[in-house]
């Protein structure tokens, strides 16, 4: 596949993932920057492009990677893995360890939330701090998107009842990971949740 065509779907992907699940409604309070899950912004409907000339057709080497794409694969164990990953991340986010976010995410990792992105950097100083209290959190089953054989999607409902800063963090939400496997190693890019309409 093409990277223009990864590149592609990688984007559709995140736009399913993140859009389906609607904009957010409600009192909800953001957690601050940098805290892990904290809430994405309401989402908006997507402008419309521009109409195509009626003579127009698609170029034929779109039509011819579209053709030729296949779906790749994951094996069981890698799988397994990146289901663990995400399971004892919320696990490190109750735990405030820091450590553990250091290991798995990449260093150009983007956490996407209602105040705008943040890095690495401030997703570890963020779940290190003692600004926000996890009491509780459950996850629904995760649906995995190979994008390509070294990156997957991973969306799932999450509940949780914390609150940073005393504040309400939003719950329940549609979470999206994006994982990628760089020197043999599964690493988090991209984290960002979307909280459910009432």
């Amino acid at each position: 596949m093409s990277t223009s065509a990864t590149l592609e779907r990688f984007v559709a992907l995140c736009f399913i993932a993140t859009f389906v699940a609607g904009s957010a409604t409600g009192a909800e309070v953001p957690a601050p920057p940098g805290a892990f899950g904290a809430e994405a912004p309401a989402s908006r409907p997507l402008p419309s492009a521009p109409a195509a000339p009626a003579n127009s057709a698609a170029p034929a080497s779109a039509v011819a990677v579209e053709a030729s794409a296949s779906i790749p694969t994951l094996s069981p164990g890698d799988e397994a893995l990146i289901r663990d990953l995400e399971n004892r991340s919320w696990a490190a986010w109750k735990m405030r360890d820091g450590a553990f976010f250091e290991r798995v995410l990449s260093e150009d990792h983007v956490d996407v939330h209602a105040n705008g992105l943040s890095g690495k950097a401030e997703v570890v100083a963020g779940v290190r701090s003692s600004g926000c209290v996890v009491r509780s959190y459950a996850l629904g089953p995760y649906s995995m998107t190979v994008v390509t054989a070294d990156s997957v999607l991973v969306t799932y409902r999450a509940e949780q009842d914390s609150a940073c800063s005393g504040r309400k963090v939003a719950s329940p939400v549609w979470a999206t990971s994006l994982y990628a496997r760089r020197s043999g190693r599964w690493l988090n890019v991209m984290y960002s949740h979307t909280p459910l309409q009432n």
